[in-house]
């Protein structure tokens, strides 16, 4: 999901807040899609933001708030490659297959 701007959230917060309005919309006054403004308010309404408390934070700390809950933002554990191994693959001949990729003779 492409980051927004947090003043455009913050305008999320006070259109669903202030003036009551829904999914549909705020997403038609802001031009963000519904889903987006489900998954802000979604995340403001676990981290505990309201609007006063956003109206508060400058645009650093909403997006910490907002965007850094623990674990969620972190990336998958990864295996390391095994470099060894891919070496020993790419030497090795390749597979020759029982299908027929060889063109057809004589037609």
């Amino acid at each position: 999901m492409k980051r927004t701007d947090m003043r455009k959230i913050l305008e999320v917060l006070r259109l669903r807040h202030e003036l009551k309005l829904g999914h549909r919309a705020i997403s038609a006054a802001t031009g963000l899609s519904k889903g987006s403004v489900g998954d802000y308010l979604e995340r403001a309404r676990e981290a505990g933001v309201t609007l006063e408390v956003a109206r508060e934070l400058g645009e650093v700390e909403l997006e910490a708030k907002l965007f850094a809950a623990p674990g969620r933002n972190l990336p998958l554990e990864r295996v390391p490659i095994d470099f060894e191994w891919v070496q020993r693959e790419m030497r090795r001949a390749p597979a020759r297959s029982s299908s027929s990729t060889t063109p057809a003779s004589g037609r």
